[in-house]
């Protein structure tokens, strides 16, 4: 793996709270799906501010890597 892709994975390049268009790319999928994701509640991290809705860096990455483990 490049160096500058385990720096993502590991999240140091990652704000600690996260768009859904920046966990869409972390995902490597829609926006589209991220919403849906988050409303099904299958995507943790994940808060609703007013309209918006915001991630949380710490919680998704340890998601991800518990779901690689399994």
């Amino acid at each position: 793996m490049e160096e500058n892709q385990e720096n993502i994975c590991s999240g140091e390049q990652l704000p600690l709270v996260l768009t859904a268009d920046e966990v869409a790319a972390l995902l490597r999928c829609d926006r589209k799906l991220v919403y849906a994701l988050f409303n099904e509640g299958k995507l943790p991290g994940g808060h609703r501010i007013g309209r918006i809705i915001r991630f949380s860096r710490n919680v998704l990455l340890e998601w991800l890597n518990k779901q690689e483990k399994e």
